[in-house]
């Protein structure tokens, strides 16, 4: 259906905006060959050169081309559409657009506004397109479109929006009171099981001078509209949601040990300048918790104690598996089963996550970001671990992927937001990449 409403826009549409035409890669720095080139054996040609005296990698190159896995369906995350598009259910592509939608086709490489009106400027409410008066958030759900809107007056709509119809349909409407309150932000969180979490932030000012800040996290029934929220303990102060499955949410809290050195260097200020024996005294650790919505229990899954680390990376979940770090091991919670199994052990690891089926994590070679490291991949349910070719660098991340289609990533490169398809960017084609149509 979706495939079927984009070739009518693009037939009505009068001007569409192209990538332009297909390019062939130049030489690798490295190798001499072309990027993604293939030996007799079937893998390819470029690895990452690290300097003199740096370690050896854990693994070698692929040998063959690695499978890609199309968007997952559940615990999805919506695109902040200032950075990037919308994956769009069902077909190889994604919506985008901070007033008006427009949707890019991945196989054609064309963006198109959805809307058929000649000679519209996509900027106002009598477009067809039109979705609010700044969108931060969008996200297609099981066919659905949702979005955060601003309403133009200081407050936030949550909406619906057929791509086929034009019709906006508005959910929830946080708006001030009185000029003594109002909100500051509305976020939308991921989606699930047929809920997804917002995110509220309010201000109160008190006639006679002063404000204060309060935080709200809600569980939104997309079918009914009930709306249940999480008790305050588990909101802001460093909490957040890294699943959900039925009844059940994976609550994370993140607050990293600071050293003393840590602590009076920059961390003090962000405390209120309490000395550092009450920072440790009143802080809460690292923690992953299973929360039961209905009958409020809780079990703990991993704690600061057994070494517990949180990446920092927004890809932590696929669908119902969440990805965290314990000493050396990188684990995998299922959601579902509620299990945790042990996917790689690796020393040095400083960053990791979750995209395509696949575990993704960086190895530095001393323990610091800026020490030089490999990027390696493995598929969720276990395999070989891969070296990823990363154009022959050791020293950055030569395409840095954030976001997925179904046959696509999203990411920066050379400085800029593109798109890349997984084919390409396995094959280390970085510059195959196009710019995308935000």
């Amino acid at each position: 259906m979706l495939k079927k409403i984009v070739c009518i826009f693009l037939a009505l549409c009068v001007v569409i905006f192209c990538w332009g035409c297909e390019k062939t890669p130049g030489p690798d720095s490295t190798t001499g060959t072309v990027p993604g080139e293939t030996t007799e054996a079937g893998g390819t040609v470029t690895v990452p050169t690290a300097p003199e005296g740096a370690p050896q990698p854990e693994t070698q190159e692929m040998n063959t081309a690695p499978e890609t896995f199309p968007y997952p369906e559940e615990n999805i995350r919506p695109a902040y559409v200032e950075m990037f598009g919308a994956a769009a259910s069902g077909s190889n592509g994604y919506y985008s657009g901070n007033k008006a939608l427009k949707y890019t086709d991945m196989d054609s490489g064309k963006t198109v506004w959805l809307c058929p009106q000649p000679g519209c400027t996509h900027q106002d409410e009598t477009c067809q397109a039109w979705i609010g008066s700044r969108v931060s958030y969008l996200c297609d759900y099981r066919g659905t479109l949702y979005a955060i809107t601003e309403d133009g007056n200081g407050g936030y709509l949550f909406l619906t929006k057929d791509p086929a119809t034009g019709e906006r349909k508005v959910l929830e409407h946080w708006e001030s009171e009185n000029e003594y309150q109002y909100y500051s932000n509305v976020a939308l969180g991921i989606f699930a099981d047929g809920k997804c979490t917002i995110s509220v932030e309010e201000r109160i000012v008190a006639p006679e001078g002063g404000s204060r800040e309060e935080a709200h996290t809600y569980i939104y029934d997309l079918a009914s509209g009930i709306q249940e929220e999480l008790p305050q303990e588990y909101t802001g102060n460093g909490w957040g949601i890294g699943g959900m499955y039925g009844d059940f949410l994976l609550l994370t809290h993140r607050d990293e040990l600071m050293t003393e050195e840590e602590y009076l260097d920059w961390g003090e200020r962000f405390y209120g300048g309490v000395s550092y024996q009450e920072y440790l005294k009143n802080r809460i650790p690292s923690e992953i918790r299973l929360y039961n919505r209905k009958t409020g229990e809780t079990k703990t899954i991993a704690s600061e104690e057994e070494g517990l680390i949180l990446t920092g990376d927004p890809a932590v979940n696929y669908s119902y598996t969440y990805i965290y770090q314990k000493g050396n091991d990188i684990c995998l919670y299922d959601l579902q089963t509620q299990t945790e199994r042990v996917a790689v052990t690796m020393e040095r690891v400083i960053n990791f996550w979750l995209l395509d089926h696949k575990l993704f994590l960086i190895q530095s070679f001393n323990g610091k970001p800026d020490s030089g490291f490999y990027i390696y991949f493995m598929d969720m349910d276990g395999g070989p671990l891969y070296l990823l070719p990363n154009g022959g660098s050791t020293e950055g991340m030569e395409y840095s992927i954030l976001y997925e289609g179904d046959d696509f990533f999203i990411g920066n490169y050379h400085g800029g937001k593109s798109v890349i398809s997984k084919a390409d960017f396995y094959a280390d084609r970085y510059d195959q990449s196009r710019a995308g149509g935000y």
